[in-house]
Protein backbone atom coordinates (compact mmCIF):
# COMPACT_ATOMS: atom_id res chain seq x y z
CA UNK A 1 0.00 0.00 0.00
CA UNK A 2 1.08 3.61 -0.56
CA UNK A 3 -0.11 6.42 1.85
CA UNK A 4 0.51 9.92 1.18
CA UNK A 5 0.81 12.22 4.37
CA UNK A 6 0.35 15.87 4.53
CA UNK A 7 1.46 16.89 7.49
CA UNK A 8 -0.67 19.94 10.17
CA UNK A 9 0.52 23.30 9.16
CA UNK A 10 -0.21 26.77 10.74
CA UNK A 11 -0.29 28.33 7.63
CA UNK A 12 -4.09 28.77 5.99
CA UNK A 13 -2.94 29.71 2.59
CA UNK A 14 -1.27 27.28 0.13
CA UNK A 15 -0.21 27.74 -3.09
CA UNK A 16 -0.67 24.96 -5.87
CA UNK A 17 2.54 22.84 -4.47
CA UNK A 18 0.46 22.81 -1.29
CA UNK A 19 -2.53 20.70 -2.75
CA UNK A 20 0.34 18.04 -4.18
CA UNK A 21 -0.87 15.29 -1.82
CA UNK A 22 -4.48 15.46 -2.89
CA UNK A 23 -3.75 15.57 -6.68
CA UNK A 24 -1.33 12.56 -6.46
CA UNK A 25 -4.25 10.70 -4.74
CA UNK A 26 -6.73 11.72 -6.86
CA UNK A 27 -4.36 10.56 -9.75
CA UNK A 28 -3.30 7.31 -7.74
CA UNK A 29 -6.61 6.17 -7.24
CA UNK A 30 -7.89 6.91 -11.08
CA UNK A 31 -4.99 4.65 -11.94
CA UNK A 32 -6.88 1.70 -9.37
CA UNK A 33 -3.98 1.90 -7.06
CA UNK A 34 -4.24 0.96 -3.10
CA UNK A 35 -3.42 4.09 -1.86
CA UNK A 36 -4.30 6.12 1.84
CA UNK A 37 -4.26 9.81 2.48
CA UNK A 38 -3.58 10.89 5.95
CA UNK A 39 -4.68 14.68 5.81
CA UNK A 40 -3.80 17.41 7.99
CA UNK A 41 -1.87 14.80 10.50
CA UNK A 42 0.75 14.74 13.49
CA UNK A 43 3.09 12.37 14.46
CA UNK A 44 1.14 11.72 17.22
CA UNK A 45 -2.71 11.00 14.82
CA UNK A 46 0.06 8.93 12.84
CA UNK A 47 1.29 6.99 15.97
CA UNK A 48 -2.00 6.23 17.39
CA UNK A 49 -3.59 5.12 14.65
CA UNK A 50 -1.21 2.54 14.50
CA UNK A 51 -0.11 3.64 10.54
CA UNK A 52 3.70 3.97 10.90
CA UNK A 53 4.37 1.08 8.36
CA UNK A 54 3.44 1.54 3.84
CA UNK A 55 5.62 -0.42 1.27
CA UNK A 56 5.97 3.65 -0.12
CA UNK A 57 5.63 6.97 1.52
CA UNK A 58 4.71 10.16 -0.64
CA UNK A 59 5.50 13.03 2.35
CA UNK A 60 3.51 16.40 1.55
CA UNK A 61 6.52 18.68 2.55
CA UNK A 62 5.27 22.08 1.39
CA UNK A 63 5.60 24.48 4.41
CA UNK A 64 8.84 25.36 6.73
CA UNK A 65 7.02 24.67 10.02
CA UNK A 66 6.56 21.38 8.80
CA UNK A 67 10.29 20.90 9.78
CA UNK A 68 9.83 19.01 13.16
CA UNK A 69 7.03 16.26 11.53
CA UNK A 70 9.55 15.79 8.66
CA UNK A 71 12.01 14.68 11.31
CA UNK A 72 10.10 12.26 12.87
CA UNK A 73 8.94 11.09 9.91
CA UNK A 74 12.93 10.10 8.90
CA UNK A 75 13.08 8.30 12.23
CA UNK A 76 9.73 6.78 12.66
CA UNK A 77 8.04 5.92 9.30
CA UNK A 78 8.95 2.57 7.89
CA UNK A 79 8.91 2.06 4.32
CA UNK A 80 10.60 3.69 1.56
CA UNK A 81 10.19 7.63 2.11
CA UNK A 82 9.76 9.90 -0.91
CA UNK A 83 8.93 13.51 -0.82
CA UNK A 84 6.42 15.93 -2.88
CA UNK A 85 5.51 19.50 -2.09
CA UNK A 86 8.22 22.30 -2.24
CA UNK A 87 11.09 21.13 -4.16
CA UNK A 88 13.69 23.69 -3.16
CA UNK A 89 12.48 23.50 0.57
CA UNK A 90 12.90 19.21 0.16
CA UNK A 91 15.95 19.90 -1.62
CA UNK A 92 17.94 21.95 1.07
CA UNK A 93 16.93 19.54 3.65
CA UNK A 94 18.66 16.73 1.27
CA UNK A 95 15.58 14.81 1.36
CA UNK A 96 14.39 12.17 -1.64
CA UNK A 97 12.02 14.00 -4.06
CA UNK A 98 9.34 11.44 -5.67
CA UNK A 99 10.55 11.32 -9.08
CA UNK A 100 7.66 9.16 -10.24
CA UNK A 101 5.60 12.70 -9.94
CA UNK A 102 5.21 14.51 -13.05
CA UNK A 103 2.54 16.61 -15.41
CA UNK A 104 1.46 13.83 -16.94
CA UNK A 105 0.27 12.56 -13.28
CA UNK A 106 -0.84 15.40 -12.39
CA UNK A 107 -3.47 16.11 -15.40
CA UNK A 108 -4.20 13.31 -14.27
CA UNK A 109 -5.03 13.88 -10.42
CA UNK A 110 -6.61 17.65 -11.64
CA UNK A 111 -8.97 16.08 -13.84
CA UNK A 112 -9.96 13.06 -10.95
CA UNK A 113 -10.08 15.30 -8.60
CA UNK A 114 -13.85 15.76 -8.28
CA UNK A 115 -14.46 12.34 -7.80
CA UNK A 116 -12.52 11.97 -4.56
CA UNK A 117 -13.51 15.15 -2.79
CA UNK A 118 -15.84 13.46 -0.96
CA UNK A 119 -12.87 11.09 0.27
CA UNK A 120 -11.00 13.97 2.36
CA UNK A 121 -11.41 15.39 5.58
CA UNK A 122 -11.08 18.63 4.50
CA UNK A 123 -11.76 19.87 1.00
CA UNK A 124 -10.34 23.54 0.41
CA UNK A 125 -7.03 23.87 2.70
CA UNK A 126 -6.02 27.43 1.34
CA UNK A 127 -7.75 30.14 2.57
CA UNK A 128 -6.02 33.14 1.12
CA UNK A 129 -9.89 34.13 -0.02
CA UNK A 130 -11.53 34.30 3.47
CA UNK A 131 -13.15 31.11 2.12
CA UNK A 132 -13.57 28.84 4.97
CA UNK A 133 -14.79 31.76 7.27
CA UNK A 134 -16.74 33.36 4.81
CA UNK A 135 -20.97 33.79 5.42
CA UNK A 136 -23.13 32.15 3.01
CA UNK A 137 -20.23 30.13 1.82
CA UNK A 138 -21.23 26.22 1.81
CA UNK A 139 -18.81 23.23 1.03
CA UNK A 140 -16.39 25.39 -0.97
CA UNK A 141 -13.99 22.80 -2.70
CA UNK A 142 -10.84 23.25 -4.69
CA UNK A 143 -10.29 22.63 -7.93
CA UNK A 144 -7.57 22.65 -10.72
CA UNK A 145 -7.60 23.50 -14.37
CA UNK A 146 -3.99 24.25 -14.80
CA UNK A 147 -0.81 23.94 -12.52
CA UNK A 148 2.33 25.93 -12.60
CA UNK A 149 2.64 29.72 -13.89
CA UNK A 150 5.14 30.48 -17.12
CA UNK A 151 6.06 33.46 -15.60
CA UNK A 152 9.24 33.93 -13.78
CA UNK A 153 8.50 36.44 -10.84
CA UNK A 154 11.45 36.78 -8.61
CA UNK A 155 8.90 37.20 -5.47
CA UNK A 156 6.84 34.26 -6.21
CA UNK A 157 7.66 30.49 -4.75
CA UNK A 158 5.97 28.80 -7.86
CA UNK A 159 9.12 29.74 -10.68
CA UNK A 160 11.69 27.75 -8.44
CA UNK A 161 9.43 24.63 -7.85
CA UNK A 162 8.78 24.08 -11.72
CA UNK A 163 12.06 25.32 -12.72
CA UNK A 164 13.33 22.16 -14.03
CA UNK A 165 9.33 21.65 -15.43
CA UNK A 166 8.68 21.60 -19.09
CA UNK A 167 5.96 23.37 -19.82
CA UNK A 168 5.85 25.23 -16.63
CA UNK A 169 2.45 25.34 -16.63
CA UNK A 170 0.23 22.45 -17.38
CA UNK A 171 -3.75 22.31 -18.54
CA UNK A 172 -6.18 20.13 -18.94
CA UNK A 173 -7.70 20.54 -22.53
CA UNK A 174 -10.61 22.07 -23.30
CA UNK A 175 -12.79 18.82 -23.00
CA UNK A 176 -11.19 18.04 -19.49
CA UNK A 177 -12.00 21.44 -18.59
CA UNK A 178 -15.80 20.68 -19.55
CA UNK A 179 -16.44 17.46 -18.20
CA UNK A 180 -14.71 18.34 -14.78
CA UNK A 181 -16.68 21.40 -14.42
CA UNK A 182 -19.90 19.01 -15.59
CA UNK A 183 -18.98 16.63 -12.91
CA UNK A 184 -18.28 19.06 -10.16
CA UNK A 185 -22.03 20.45 -10.79
CA UNK A 186 -23.19 17.13 -10.78
CA UNK A 187 -21.59 16.26 -7.62
CA UNK A 188 -23.59 19.20 -5.99
CA UNK A 189 -20.40 21.12 -5.71
CA UNK A 190 -21.22 24.56 -6.53
CA UNK A 191 -18.87 26.87 -4.35
CA UNK A 192 -15.76 26.03 -6.45
CA UNK A 193 -12.01 27.92 -5.52
CA UNK A 194 -10.13 27.44 -8.64
CA UNK A 195 -6.44 26.73 -7.20
CA UNK A 196 -4.73 27.85 -9.97
CA UNK A 197 -2.31 30.04 -10.43
CA UNK A 198 -2.52 33.46 -11.38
Amino acid sequence: MKKIVDFATPEVVRGSFGYDSYLLYSALKAKGEDVMMLENATPLQIHKAGQEEADNWYIHYWSYPQKGMIKWAERNLIGEKKYIGYKPLIKKNNLPLADDINNELLLIGMANLPNVLNEFQYGLMSDCDQHLKGKGLDNVMPLFLSYGCPNLCEFCPIPPNRENEQPRRILLSDDKIQTTLKRMRELGYNNIHFCDED
